[in-house]
């Protein structure tokens, strides 16, 4: 058995690929449903809901008193909810989907974390935190 024989077709049986079986509208249809399905889950929709927040948040928050660029971070850490939520959704692969839940997970308490601070330093207005 030689492996650089690409000529050899006898280990792989090609019938099972047909592409004329394939509905490109039907597969189509299945991806618009599927997007949809994502974009309603209610986890995703309180992750843009946090950013909002998150950017009320940070507006008030006075750029001489932030020596720790507390404005980014927050920023950065509620953008990354909401993709890491779809990516998990989206990927099929159990070992992808905890990836992006523990990645979203410490992202959120980091916010968490950092709404703390803001609020023991005075940072940013209490009406927000």
């Amino acid at each position: 058995m030689r492996f650089d024989d690409d000529d050899n077709d006898e280990f792989f049986d090609w019938d099972g690929f047909n592409d004329e079986d394939d509905d490109p509208e039907e597969t189509q249809r299945e991806m618009e449903a599927e997007s949809r399905r994502i974009e309603n889950l209610p986890v995703l929709r309180k992750a843009r809901e946090l950013l909002e927040v998150t950017q009320a948040i940070v507006s008030t928050i006075d750029p001489e008193e932030d020596v720790l660029m507390m404005h980014e971070q927050m920023i950065a850490n509620a953008m990354m909810l909401a993709p890491k939520i779809v990516g998990a959704e989206g990927g099929d692969l159990y070992t992808l989907r905890m990836e992006n839940a523990v990645i979203v997970k410490i992202h959120a308490r980091e916010l968490l974390a950092q709404t703390s601070y803001c609020k023991a330093e005075r940072l940013a207005d209490p009406a927000y935190l």
